[in-house]
């Protein structure tokens, strides 16, 4: 009789984590060792992915990082914005293994967590946890055996026209993975001006020496008289390419670069063999996100981040206090906090 051993990942099991990456048609840039490892620099966290191993050869993985903090140390399957991974298995027994050594090898945390990947059937009820947080995901597939104009057909009337009207602009669209420095910049701007979440300057520094321009990022730029109006940031593995991170200058927003980015992009991918275009998760009350990424033909699920909770103590404190001591970790929905409750 064979036995799957679950062990911790190390640099030894990569090759053969990427081999089982690619016979599996769910898999996400954000299993690969090579994301796992940028994400932990980013983040200044540790690595405690699990991996099934089976004669020899992987047969399921669980990435995971954590972090320590003054309340105990947090664990996310995986941190930074909500990146979804969770378990990834061939088969329900190993699915349960992974997950039943994840919970016995993060006993002892304050707070562990899981975002399940959107596209994976992975059943989550040997994790026993206390809270959820739900997303919407929302994803357009790319058919290569479709016509041009038949995903031009799928697309919002809406989005048609801002794609007609950039055309019309005098906008073009380039791949320009050498304009990091661009899109760092106006991703600040940007956030600033809507109050968001700002990336580190360290996402935008090791990026290029982390990861491969031209096979696992592509840098879409719009050029309006050669100067850039916007940007588009994708991640390509496997099947999937990530709508990551896009930017806009004000002064451009009328002419609607990034509807054309968006459309260029969509088609140079789907020349490559990638067949689905993944906007990431949405916040149920992002009516107005939500609403832009629909108009692309995307289809829409729910998925669930799961948390484990030991130590209580964390809702006592603040959404202020939680981001601060554990940057970039997701420890416990804010809404749960009792300090955040409405009164």
């Amino acid at each position: 009789m064979v036995i799957t051993q679950i062990h911790r990942m190390n640099p030894d099991l990569h090759d053969s984590c990427n081999t089982f990456l690619s016979g599996q048609s769910n898999s996400l840039i954000y299993h690969t060792p090579k994301f796992i490892s940028f994400l932990a620099g980013v983040t200044e966290s540790e690595e405690c992915s699990l991996a099934a191993v089976c004669d020899g050869r992987i047969t399921g993985i669980l990435p995971a990082l954590y972090r320590q903090g003054p309340f105990g140390y947090a664990v996310n399957s995986l941190p930074f914005f909500g990146t979804p991974a969770g378990v990834l298995a061939e088969d329900r027994e190993t699915e349960r293994a992974l997950l039943e050594k994840f919970m016995d090898s993060t006993h002892d945390a304050a707070s562990v967590q899981i975002v399940a990947n959107p596209f994976a059937d992975a059943e989550y009820a040997a994790f026993e946890h206390d809270l959820e947080d739900v997303r919407i995901s929302q994803m357009t597939e790319l058919l290569p055996d479709e016509s041009e104009g038949t995903l031009w057909g799928s697309f919002d009337s809406s989005a048609r026209r801002n794609i007609r009207k950039a055309i019309k602009s005098g906008v073009c669209v380039k791949i320009r993975n050498d304009m990091l420095d661009f899109l760092h910049d106006q991703h600040r701007l940007n956030m600033k001006t809507i109050g968001g979440s700002v990336k580190p300057s360290a996402f935008f520094e090791q990026l290029p020496s982390s990861l491969r321009a031209g096979t696992d990022y592509e840098l879409f730029v719009a050029l309006h008289d050669n100067e850039p109006a916007a940007a588009l940031l994708l991640f390509l593995h496997g099947n999937y390419a990530e709508y990551y991170i896009p930017v806009i200058k004000a002064e451009f927003r009328s002419m609607q670069p990034l509807s054309l980015i968006i459309y260029e992009a969509m088609l140079e991918v789907r020349k490559r063999g990638i067949v689905r275009w993944n906007w990431g998760g949405t916040w149920l009350t992002q009516d107005g996100v939500y609403r832009f990424k629909k108009k692309w033909a995307a289809r829409e699920s729910e998925y669930r981040y799961r948390i484990k909770l030991s130590n209580s103590d964390i809702l006592g404190l603040t959404q202020e206090t939680l981001l601060r001591e554990y940057p970039f970790f997701y420890t416990v929905p804010f809404a749960s906090l009792i300090n955040e409750k409405p009164k």
